[in-house]
């Protein structure tokens, strides 16, 4: 450390200088913190000044500590408090920096500070704060979190489409998906798939005829939840006719005006040709056919709502003359 100074009234030559230094080794300054010297001139009549210098070495940045947001941390908020503690006497200001703008922290004399910064678009966000002293030392510490206000979306599909039908005839191979916005987010929402109230793997086949219920539960980072069950029957069997009025292969002395019946109860269509009829909920239905003197055969034919076919060869046999007498002499 060099010291200088000036006399006012004498000539430099008539001044003796003369440097002691307290708390300090030779003359520089050891260390980190603060030593007094004190400059003391003396004139050739004996006359002195003396003037006391304070002398503050600082060669480290602040410490800077971060107490929240956690990194990483998940929030549904459109502002974020931001706090910490930095340990430096001499810290001047605390900033943190987000997207583009900087935010000027409240600093309390025991070092903590606190600021609220905006953030009003989801998706990922860093936090760069930063303190600084007096003589430009800079402390930086980064958090990444994520700003999540939305629910997570849930998708069923099967071969590759939305999977929306009641009804089928086949095995089946579900596939569930969940995604949050914005969907390119690194940590996609939590599923738990059940099916018929039991852990379903999406992608394992379903096999078994009946009734199913497939329940997705997903959950996203910041607590959003989003449910969707859908319920479905597969059904691989065909419809089957249970009763005929005229009987299959029967022999009828009049007309018919219709066939009667009743059919499976899960029956939706009974069809003969380009004659149709909707079976009532227990499977019974009018079909207006006509038929003719003779031989009637026909094909019938009944679909349930899963789409299963059940057919049926009809045959019924209709004599309405009186048969024919002969007298022979005999």
């Amino acid at each position: 450390l060099g010291v200088r100074g000036r006399h006012d009234h004498l000539r430099e030559q008539d001044v003796l200088a003369r440097v002691r230094v307290d708390a300090i080794a030779g003359n520089r300054v050891a260390g980190v913190g603060g030593a007094s010297q004190v400059v003391v001139a003396v004139d050739r009549a004996g006359n002195t000044a003396s003037q006391t210098l304070l002398v503050t070495r600082d060669t480290h940045a602040p410490e800077l500590l971060v107490a929240t947001p956690a990194q990483g941390a998940c929030i549904d908020a459109t502002a974020v408090d931001v706090t910490g503690i930095v340990n430096d006497t001499r810290v001047q200001a605390v900033r943190v920096r987000a997207a583009g703008a900087v935010y000027d922290a409240a600093l309390a004399p025991n070092g903590q500070w606190s600021v609220r910064v905006p953030t009003p678009v989801e998706g990922d966000l860093t936090l760069a704060i930063e303190a600084a002293d007096v003589l430009g030392h800079t402390a930086v510490v980064s958090r990444g979190i994520r700003i999540d206000r939305s629910a997570p979306v849930i998708d069923i599909t099967e071969s590759g489409v939305p999977f929306t039908a009641t009804y089928v005839n086949r095995p089946l191979t579900i596939f569930v998906r969940a995604t949050d916005a914005p969907e390119s987010a690194k940590v996609q929402p939590a599923v738990t798939t059940t099916l018929d109230g039991t852990p379903y793997v999406a992608g394992t086949p379903i096999e078994s005829e009946g009734a199913h219920i497939l329940r997705v539960v997903a959950r996203d980072c910041a607590g959003h939840e989003a449910t969707k069950s859908l319920d479905f029957t597969i059904d691989r069997t065909p419809p089957a006719f249970e009763a005929l009025d005229p009987a299959n292969d029967a022999r009828v002395g009049t007309l018919p005006s219709s066939l009667q019946g009743r059919v499976s109860a899960d029956a939706t269509r009974v069809e003969s040709g380009s004659v149709a009829a909707t079976p009532a909920s227990d499977g019974t239905f009018i079909l207006p056919l006509t038929f003719a003197e003779g031989e009637n055969a026909l094909e019938l034919r009944a679909t349930d709502g899963a789409g299963n076919v059940g057919t049926l060869a009809y045959r019924l046999i209709v004599k309405t003359g009186a048969p024919p007498v002969a007298i022979l002499e005999d």
